[in-house]
Formats: C-alpha cells, sequence, structure tokens
C-alpha cells in the first residue's frame, strides 16, 4: 500500500485501497468492513497507485479497461472467470501487479485474458483453460504483450492460445505446461514478434503447438536454466524453438 499523509479513514481502510469479496456489495464504499463484489468496481474506485485486496472466491470479470497503476492481491484461492469473453486491456502508461490469482475461461483471439501495452508484473498467478475464437494468425494468444511484462513463480497450463510479444518480456521461476495451440494456421506457444523474451529457470512440458513451441520471428531470445521436455508440433520442426529470420538473436545457457 502506498498511503500519503493527506490519507483518510473510510471504514477500517485507508482512502486509496479497496477490497473485494464474494459476499460484499458494490453499493458498499470498499473499505476492509465494507467489500465491494466486483472487480470491475474495485478498479473503478482504487486509487492511483494503490493494492485492491481480493477475498478468496471466484469472480466473474470481462470487457474491463485499466487506464491506472495498481497492485491486485489475492487471498486464499481468487479466481478471474472471463466468462468466455476477454477479460482486460491493459493502456499505456500504468503499472500493474497481480498476485495470487488465477484467471480462466476467457475467449478472444487477441489476448484473451490481457491485452497490454503497460507494463504488468504477475506473480503466482495461473492461467488456465482459456480459449481462442478462431486460428488463422500468429497473433491468436491468451495474453498479448506489447509493453514490459514479468511472469514469475506461475502456471500456465491446458490453454489454445498463449503468449505473443512484441516488447519486452520476462517468465521467471514458470511452468508452461499442456497447452495446445495446433488450430487453423496458429504458430507457436510463445510467438516472438519483436523485442526481448528471457526465460529463466523455467518448465516448458507437454504442449502441442502447429509450427514451433518458441517461435523467434524477430526480436531477441535468451534462455538460461530453463528445461524443455515433451513439445511437439503437428507440421513444423521445432517442438522447443523455432529461428525464423537471420536477425533474430537467441542465446540459449544451461537448459
Amino acid at each position: 500500500m502506498l498511503l500519503n499523509q493527506d490519507s483518510q479513514v473510510v471504514g477500517d481502510s485507508p482512502s486509496g485501497e479497496v477490497w473485494v469479496a464474494t459476499t460484499g456489495s458494490d453499493d458498499n464504499d470498499g473499505s476492509q468492513a465494507n467489500p465491494v463484489a466486483t472487480i470491475a468496481k474495485a478498479i473503478e474506485l482504487v486509487a492511483e497507485g494503490y493494492t485492491i485486496h481480493v477475498g478468496e472466491g471466484t469472480y466473474i470479470a470481462n470487457s474491463l479497461t485499466i487506464a491506472k497503476s495498481f497492485a491486485m492481491f489475492g487471498s486464499g484461492k481468487v479466481i478471474i472467470d472471463g466468462n468466455a469473453s476477454k477479460i482486460m486491456n491493459i493502456n499505456e502508461n500504468t503499472i500493474v501487479n497481480f498476485t495470487n490469482v488465477a484467471f480462466t475461461n476467457a475467449l478472444n483471439n487477441f489476448g484473451g485474458v490481457m491485452q497490454s501495452k503497460g507494463t504488468v508484473n504477475l506473480n503466482n498467478v495461473s492461467i488456465y483453460k482459456n480459449t481462442q475464437k478462431s486460428g488463422y494468425t500468429s497473433t491468436v494468444s491468451s495474453i498479448y504483450n506489447t509493453g514490459v511484462m514479468t511472469i514469475a513463480n506461475s502456471n500456465i497450463y491446458e490453454n489454445d492460445g498463449l503468449i505473443f510479444n512484441s516488447g519486452n518480456l520476462d517468465i521467471i521461476n514458470t511452468t508452461i505446461s499442456s497447452n495446445n495451440v495446433a488450430k487453423g494456421t496458429t504458430y507457436a506457444f510463445l510467438y516472438i514478434d519483436s523485442g526481448a523474451v528471457n526465460v529463466i529457470n523455467s518448465t516448458l512440458s507437454d504442449n502441442t503447438a502447429r509450427l514451433g513451441g518458441i517461435w523467434l520471428n524477430k526480436g531477441t531470445l535468451n534462455v538460461n536454466n530453463a528445461t524443455f521436455e515433451n513439445n511437439v508440433v503437428t507440421v513444423g520442426n521445432g517442438g522447443a524453438i523455432h529461428i525464423e529470420s537471420d536477425s533474430s538473436t537467441a542465446t540459449i545457457k544451461d537448459s
């Protein structure tokens, strides 16, 4: 929590902080004593640079536009369910941190879970069972990143549209497993169109893709102490990594 000298107390909480609970109401003020019920209302109420505290439970959330910086912290098992729609767009000039939450049941071709132009940090997050509308572009994805993103200590599994990157992306201490991205003319479970991607201390296993596991179209890929195991392609030749362009740079170490 960021708290300045001008903060006031609302209910049991300093202003700016917001609490969400399945037993809450969006008519409440979002204090700890009077939580709101939805993620959308919490984002509306949270002050720039403050924290949304989400209580255990499942929350339906979709068509969100995030235009401010904040942190979201889940207590217990917190699931954000896209209800077969896109969950969120994250605008430029924002810093958004998600900790201990899960994203599931999103449906969209371009970042079903999130399409981000900002700076996003995902820590101890699960992204699972998100789907695509069709499979006819390289950009089919659950995560579509054109900004700066870090995925750490997380699990990404059983999705059929995964990660598209044309920004900067760090994947650290994360498991990517049992995803199937082989529909139509899709490419890979991680498609790098440009920018820099670092895969560090992570495991990529039992994934199926059409042309490649990690497809490096343009940009830079650094892989350090990563494990690739039992990944397969249905058409191409790079179950682990496919390097498409001579102008790309890939460094693989201790993997």
